[in-house]
């Protein structure tokens, strides 16, 4: 098993552990030393690396696997080959810092790109106070620093002169408002003033005018919302009223086109009856002329006389009959009956319904059958059927029912 060259402690490695980044082309590589301590680093085959998300899975699975009762854990991280972040992960990195659940008691940084100090300066200044970043130029003193703090010590500043540890104070303070205000959006930062003749006033004092802009940007652009979504709300709800009145006007138009198909249907049957009525007079009355041409032509009168009565029979059954008005037609009303019943017994046909109508008039199967062309068996047979459709007793008169229908 392969041991830490500085603590001789294991090093444990896991294939589930590396999380690749092949449009980045980089591979993170986590691996536990020891108990405790989780080691990160870039495997890469070029520089420049700009890291652009943070390995959450990875990290959550390795301190699930590692800490027990929420003990807090160290990490290392060796930078090399990272020359920047997106603000994606700094915003995300400090969000994990804060809400990752079992806390990181010290995280060391080293190998740090100039570049980068910066962000990891940042890092440093607005980590919980639970957590401890420190940032260290190699392995030797990242793994020596958590020994020390696993030991009891803690993360001291190197001695310093009360000035420069000033200007560190003063600079961690500047850093971690910018931090705040940039990557959390939090722009009332408690920031602590210095004394209007010190050096660092302007900067604290600029940093303040900045933090204050942004808020009234925030409230300009929150109130331009506003406004805005209430212009679009009113362009909604006026679209939907037209809509609706739109589709009032569709279903009005839907229910004036169905009445008239209802009766330019109930006319077109009228129109058929009165036809079929013309045409069985046709065929009746042709052939009682054939039937007195024959007749004639039997008989044995002068020949002039019976030439001439034969050829007017043909000349009359040759002739169109005009069409007369017959006292069967369909009554005004009877494009509403016809409308009213196709609606109340869909399963009708159109034979039936011319039926319906004109036993509605008071016709027998005899006058029904002269004014459709139909036997009257024939109309026997559909005035059976029809009962049934219409889902009559048999003691249950058609005729009455369709009167009692139609006065409904």
């Amino acid at each position: 098993m392969k041991r830490c060259p500085e603590t001789r402690l294991p090093i444990t490695r896991k294939p589930h552990w590396n999380s690749p980044h092949p449009a980045e082309r980089y591979t993170s590589k986590f691996s536990l030393i020891g108990s405790d301590i989780i080691y990160i680093e870039i495997e890469t085959d070029r520089e420049g690396i700009i890291m652009n998300q943070v390995d959450f899975n990875v990290l959550h699975s390795i301190i699930d696997e590692v800490t027990k009762n929420g003990a807090p854990v160290y990490t290392v991280a060796d930078l090399a080959n990272i020359r920047g972040c997106s603000f994606t992960y700094k915003r995300d990195f400090i969000n994990f810092l804060y809400n990752s659940g079992p806390a990181f008691r010290l995280l060391v940084f080293y190998n740090v790109h100039p570049e980068m100090m910066c962000d990891m300066e940042a890092f440093a200044a607005i980590a919980p106070e639970i957590s401890s970043v420190a940032i260290v130029d190699n392995y030797h003193e990242a793994l020596t620093l958590i020994m020390n703090n696993k030991a009891g010590q803690p993360v001291q500043e190197p001695s310093e002169s009360e000035g420069k540890q000033q200007y560190n104070t003063y600079k961690r303070a500047f850093v971690a408002a910018l931090a705040r205000m940039n990557w959390l959006s939090i722009f009332s930062p408690p920031v602590t003033m210095p004394a209007s003749d010190s050096l660092f006033y302007p900067f604290f004092r600029s940093l303040q005018d900045i933090n204050n802009d942004l808020r009234e940007k925030e409230r300009l652009q929150r109130n331009e919302l506003q406004t805005i979504t209430k212009e679009y709300e009113a362009k909604i709800n006026e679209k939907i009223s037209l809509l609706n009145a739109h589709q009032a006007l569709y279903r009005s138009m839907k229910l004036q086109l169905e009445h008239e198909k209802s009766e330019l249907t109930a006319q077109n049957a009228s129109k058929e009856m009165a036809i079929a009525r013309v045409s069985s007079t046709v065929r009746k009355s042709r052939a009682k002329i054939e039937k007195l041409c024959s007749f004639v032509t039997a008989l044995d009168p002068p020949i002039p006389l019976k030439d001439k009565v034969v050829g007017l029979c043909n000349e009359i059954a040759t002739d169109e009959i005009p069409y007369s008005h017959q006292g069967n037609e369909i009554q005004t009303d009877d494009p509403a009956f016809f409308s009213f019943l196709q609606h109340r017994h869909p399963n009708l046909t159109e034979r039936e319904l011319q039926v319906s109508m004109l036993i509605k008039q008071d016709l027998n199967s005899t006058e029904i059958a002269y004014s459709t062309g139909l036997s009257p068996r024939g109309v026997e047979s559909l005035r059976y059927r029809m009962h049934k459709k219409l889902g009559l007793q048999k003691n249950e008169s058609l005729k009455k029912y369709l009167l009692e229908l139609n006065s409904a």
